[in-house]
């Protein structure tokens, strides 16, 4: 019997290997890849891994993002007859959307609710400030896509990170295609007529997901992507109609604030023993060790936030 016909799904795709220092991306190598289709949110499945001896090939890796682990894993390990490489280690954060605002709310302290309160009330006192508008309908999403690429453009998840809004018109039709089946939300919010900050979202089967998110650095000082998650919270609670926001990887400090729940991930590769692969993950492995070690000789220094705040633009 072909074991491979148990294994969970596994989807063809192209995987792009990050190369970077801290927020500055230097390029991206991309390699044929086969990525599991794993949900986050579900019971971790302890004996997906038999499977990866009987998918492996000598031209692709496989991938396995966001997996649930108890424990750190180590960096590099043979196995299957192929490299384990752990990139990295994360909490991954969510929302559970299932009951009201209100009693959300009341799972924050007193403190964080009256600090947020704040800075919504703050932002509203600007000229024009505090409007979010909501982006459901194709219609609406081709005008959302407008306005937050105008504000996409000036973010450092562009300019640093290539990860800005996409400008093409291959994203907008698939934008659009999700619209049509009630799959996908825009939200903006603007000062004035001006938009300042944008979040897209995009969901199946009652979880919405992180997609792509950003704010004009002029308006850093008045946290408007706070503000902007703040308001787009209360709208979903109100329309009753996902379960679950998940903030998909990596632990900024909105979704530490804004989420009612975590899970401790790890995201992996297997890469075959070939001179090419080995090269390119060698190579990635120390510049994100280089980086780290850049990171924390800042840190000590006490110049790693200030750094961080002129890559971004914000000051």
């Amino acid at each position: 019997m072909d074991d491979t016909r148990q294994a969970p799904p596994w989807i063809d795709s192209l995987f792009s290997l990050r190369f970077g220092l801290g927020d500055k991306t230097l390029f991206h190598k991309r390699v044929p890849a086969l990525t599991l289709a794993h949900d986050p949110l579900a019971s971790k499945e302890d004996d997906w891994e038999r499977h990866v001896e009987a998918l492996a090939r000598r031209d692709r890796v496989l991938v396995v993002r966001s997996y649930p682990v108890s424990r750190p894993l180590p960096t590099l390990e043979r196995r299957a007859g192929l490299t384990r490489y752990v990139t990295e280690h994360f909490q991954r954060y969510f929302v559970r959307l299932d009951g009201s605002y209100e009693a959300y709310l009341s799972a924050f302290s007193a403190k964080t609710r009256s600090t947020l309160k704040r800075k919504v009330r703050k932002f509203i006192e600007l000229d024009g400030g505090g409007r979010m508008e909501v982006y459901r309908t194709g219609e609406q999403i081709d005008r959302f896509w407008t306005l937050a690429r105008q504000v996409s453009a000036k973010t450092y998840q562009e300019k640093l990170l290539g990860a800005g809004l996409p400008d093409g018109a291959e994203a907008l039709a698939r934008a659009k295609e999700k619209a049509d089946r009630d799959a996908c939300r825009g939200y903006l919010l603007f000062v004035g007529d001006a938009p300042v900050a944008f979040i897209y979202l995009e969901g199946e089967r009652g979880t919405l997901e992180y997609r792509y998110l950003g704010f004009d650095p002029a308006y850093a000082d008045h946290s408007a992507g706070t503000v902007l998650h703040w308001l787009m919270l209360e709208s979903l609670f109100g329309e009753g109609r996902f379960a679950v926001l998940d903030f998909t990887e990596g632990e900024g400090t909105q979704k530490k604030t804004f989420g009612t729940d975590s899970r401790f991930c790890a995201n992996i590769l297997y890469y075959p023993d070939t001179p090419s692969f080995r090269l390119w993950f060698t190579a990635h492995l120390g510049m994100d060790r280089l980086s780290g070690a850049i990171g924390r000789a800042l840190d000590r220094l006490g110049l790693k936030a200030a750094v961080r705040r002129w890559l971004r633009g914000q000051q």
